[in-house]
């Protein structure tokens, strides 16, 4: 009978340990359930995170570029303004030297026999000429030279 009741004690500790409990299968399909529900929740504010990233840095973006666009204007105008003043100096200064040398002037030609203006030029003569003529209006004549020190 002991023998009996052994084997029987063993039968039934196997059988247990084959079957789970249903507690137990269904808590541990649970835990997996809310594992599964935590990660879709992380995914979703991830998503959520770095679309709103992505919104401020293209805002960021914007704001600097309009910024830096301002600037580089800004400073264009600056300088086109300095360049004016620099052109009125320039010709001031000119005025001020042949009034200083009148022989200077009378070496000037004020116009060309043909009424064209006349120009010297270190590059291509022919491409200057039809370039400078487009921008002045009037007929250009350009004659390349050779500077020498």
């Amino acid at each position: 009978q002991d023998k009996t009741r052994q084997d029987k004690t063993r039968q039934d500790k196997t059988k247990t340990r084959q079957r789970k409990p249903k507690d137990v299968c269904s808590s541990e399909e649970q835990r997996e359930k809310a594992e599964a529900e935590r990660l879709e929740r992380e995914k979703a504010e991830k998503e959520r995170v770095e679309a709103e990233l992505a919104l401020s840095v293209a805002a960021i973006e914007k704001q600097y570029t309009d910024r830096l666009l301002k600037s580089e204007m800004a400073i264009r105008v600056r300088l086109a303004r300095i360049e004016i003043e620099m052109s009125s100096i320039v010709a001031n200064s000119l005025k001020a030297y042949l009034e200083r040398h009148p022989e200077m002037e009378k070496r000037l030609s004020k116009s060309t026999s043909n009424d064209s203006i006349l120009f010297y030029t270190t590059g291509d003569a022919e491409s200057f000429a039809e370039k400078a003529t487009s921008f002045w209006g009037d007929e250009v004549v350009a004659i390349k030279t050779i500077l020498s020190v």
